[in-house]
């Protein structure tokens, strides 16, 4: 048998199928994980949306208060959207209710107060 120096077409065929096939698994997966962060990150800003609306309707006495109110009240520091989506619709009663945003890619986003 000949002392082989290098690799033959066939093999470096094989690994590259087994190469493709991988990324073909694992790239839609991390893309998947990554909105579901996101999703996480929208919901946590939501709750704080929430926690300083509640505090302002306590302190003001108010029925309702929304975010830009909080922002320009200096309740809330302005929140960076990571998914496309706005806050200045959302608006917290003080007798409860659900706060909601719809991300760029119009997946609705709520949480119950």
């Amino acid at each position: 048998m000949k002392n082989r120096k290098a690799f033959s077409a066939l093999e470096i065929l094989l690994v590259a199928v087994i190469l493709g096939l991988l990324a073909a698994v694992f790239v839609p997966a991390t893309a998947v994980i990554a909105e579901k962060s996101r999703a996480g990150v929208v919901k946590a800003h939501i709750s704080q949306i929430i926690e300083a609306g509640k505090k302002y309707n306590a302190d003001k006495g108010t029925e309702s208060v929304d975010y830009n109110t909080l922002v320009s009240e200096k309740y809330l520091k302005p929140v960076q959207p990571v998914a496309g989506e706005k806050y200045d619709e959302i608006s917290i009663k003080a007798a409860g209710g659900r706060a909601k945003t719809v991300t760029a890619r119009g997946t609705e986003i709520s949480k119950s107060y």
